[in-house]
């Protein structure tokens, strides 16, 4: 979490260099804590982060593929959070994937679990239930 709020503190003072340094930190321990690739949610973070720092869709794709096999269910949950808020705004799968640099698949895929998780069967009813959850960060 002091790496994400880093990158965070460090993209919003308009410091790439620094995110960049934050996104190789988290490789460097990645890869030294787990040479083979043995810590999926240490892989992930570091594939967020390089995602981050350098504007790559297509780290930040890998980096949900990632969290989706990892055992941290969090990092993933924000990733639906965001998903379900897009959705109660009305935006379509596409919309909702070239907003995040997902793909449409990607988006269905998080769309059905969250209905499978929220017990809802139509994206007017993840609407309503999203205006009625708290918003979590």
């Amino acid at each position: 979490m002091a790496a994400e709020q880093a990158r965070a503190a460090a993209a919003a003072a308009g410091d790439a260099a620094r995110a960049a340094e934050v996104a190789a930190v988290v490789a460097e321990v990645a890869a030294e804590v787990a040479p083979a690739g043995d810590v999926p949610s240490l892989t992930s973070a570091a594939l967020h982060r390089r995602g981050l720092a350098h504007d790559h869709a297509g780290l930040l794709a890998d980096a949900v593929e990632s969290y989706s096999r990892g055992p941290r269910p969090l990092e993933l949950a924000v990733t639906e959070r965001t998903v379900a808020n897009l959705v109660a705004e009305g935006l379509s799968n596409p919309q909702i994937g070239e907003r995040l640099y997902i793909s449409r698949r990607t988006v269905q895929t998080h769309v059905a679990h969250i209905f499978m998780k929220l017990g809802v069967s139509s994206r007017a009813q993840l609407a309503a239930e999203v205006t009625r959850q708290p918003s979590r960060g």
